[in-house]
């Protein structure tokens, strides 16, 4: 009962993210890290094709199978550094951040995305102003930094000057070091208004010092399936070199 009511609860949590997703299939991976082995959902994210993303069809999102539903940032650099289906992982909080943003004379609220340094870089997007994040940046206590969405740098004025200038949100300051390209999304349907790095937390709620929790998106190997991938991981075989 305790697993159906994880699944349940995780394929909630998906819908709501990605209201997109239907008649989603789910494979059972096994990727061994060190001693451990850890158990995933992996969903393909091809049934959504997420917009300007390099090889949706390659790309799988993953959640781990325990009794909490949670992936620390100490196991995602695991997974990251060392697992036999994916030649790149990332990490993103659950998509679903509601900021107080000030902008001048505007204030609104806008939706964050925490993400992995390399999560633009996996999916194979270039900034259209700027620059994303260095793998220092994600780490917790690095300096409150944001990467606009293209919408939102539109809305107000598409300023070509706009690297480097801050942004407030929930009362503190954001550089803007970067805009995303036009129409992308990232691996949500919508897509965010700011996408921050993972360890923003405390600069946007003072009583939470954690990173939060994270989901996993990975992007399979050169030239192997899915069902390859699920083979491999179950066996515990390396990747080729």
């Amino acid at each position: 009962m305790t697993t159906l009511w994880q699944d349940v609860r995780y394929g909630v949590r998906m819908l709501a993210k990605n209201p997109g997703f239907t008649a989603i299939a789910l494979i059972t991976l096994a990727i061994g890290i060190g001693a451990n082995t850890i158990m995933f959902s992996i969903v393909n994210l091809f049934l959504f094709r997420p917009v300007q993303v390099k090889e949706p069809d390659r790309l799988v999102g993953c959640s781990t199978r325990d009794v909490l539903h949670f992936i620390s940032y100490e196991t995602y650099l695991d997974i990251r550094a060392d697992n036999p289906a994916f030649s790149e992982v990332v990490a993103t909080d659950w998509g679903l951040g509601l900021v107080t943003m000030v902008w001048g004379d505007i204030t609104k609220r806008a939706h964050t995305m925490q993400v992995s340094s390399n999560y633009f870089s996996t999916l194979g997007v270039a900034p259209a102003r700027g620059r994303f994040f260095s793998p220092e940046e994600e780490r917790m206590g690095a300096e409150a930094i944001a990467v606009l969405s293209h919408h939102l740098w539109e809305l107000r004025g598409a300023d070509p000057e706009i690297v480097g200038q801050l942004i407030t949100l929930n009362g503190t300051p954001f550089r803007i070091i970067g805009v995303a390209p036009k129409g992308f999304t990232g691996t949500s349907l919508v897509g965010p208004d700011l996408w921050l790095p993972l360890g923003s937390t405390p600069h946007l709620d003072a009583r939470n010092t954690g990173y939060p929790l994270i989901d996993l998106v990975g992007r399979l190997r050169p030239g192997l399936s899915m069902a390859a991938a699920q083979a491999r991981c179950a066996k515990g075989t390396a990747p080729p070199l």
